[in-house]
């Protein structure tokens, strides 16, 4: 699967330069590995913060929570990590983020 978007913001642009790509896809070699939140945010260089609520919102498959532990999947965390950073290249930091619940939650 693959994300286009358009940038409708510059009129007078050829649309070519004005199409983005992102391309949508797990790691077939993660998919059912499970990550702790901690290991997952130095890995990803991601706060623990914005994991957590990832997992809260149900953008990354949790595999195990109580009290000082969430495991998280690590092909999950690592496309959203991956969509996140791609989007932030494209529109502000916000935008992005209510598009990739968006992605990732439909």
């Amino acid at each position: 699967m693959e994300i286009t978007l358009i940038n409708t913001q510059r009129p007078g642009i050829a649309l070519s330069h004005n199409v983005v790509t992102i391309p949508m896809e797990r790691d077939a070699r993660l998919i059912g590995s499970r990550i702790r939140v901690y290991d997952a945010a130095r890995r990803y260089d991601v706060p623990v913060s914005t994991l957590t609520g990832w997992a809260d919102r149900g953008l990354v498959r949790v595999y195990d929570r109580v009290p000082g532990l969430l495991e998280l999947d690590e092909a999950d965390v690592a496309l959203a990590v991956s969509l996140y950073r791609q989007l932030c290249e494209h529109v502000s930091a916000q935008r992005a983020g209510r598009w990739l619940n968006e992605l990732l939650t439909n």
